[in-house]
């Protein structure tokens, strides 16, 4: 059994993050050290895929939960702009 995360042979799925959250408040992938995850540590845990979770709270009506959700997906896509190299938004699978 490998001991660390860089001694095994895969990738790391990590299907949750709040980090748009930190990010529309201003924090950045590249160094976000009291944050969920940056860039950095996303390499050394050998995170192949991470999903950033856009929560909307139920109470919202759906016109202004649609706003908000789509206020997240344009912070994710300046992150996406801003680390084109290391952070891209997938549509499938493949």
């Amino acid at each position: 059994m490998p001991s660390t995360p860089r001694d095994s042979p895969g990738l790391i799925c990590d299907l949750h993050c709040d980090t748009i959250l930190e990010l529309q408040g201003g924090a950045d992938l590249a160094s976000n050290p009291g944050g969920h995850v940056d860039l950095a540590r996303l390499r050394r845990g050998r995170v192949g895929l991470q999903v950033f979770a856009c929560f909307v709270p139920s109470r919202l009506s759906a016109a202004r939960a649609h706003q908000e959700a789509n206020a997240m997906l344009d912070v994710l896509d300046a992150a996406c702009q801003r680390h084109p190299d290391e952070v891209r938004r997938r549509w499938s699978a493949r």
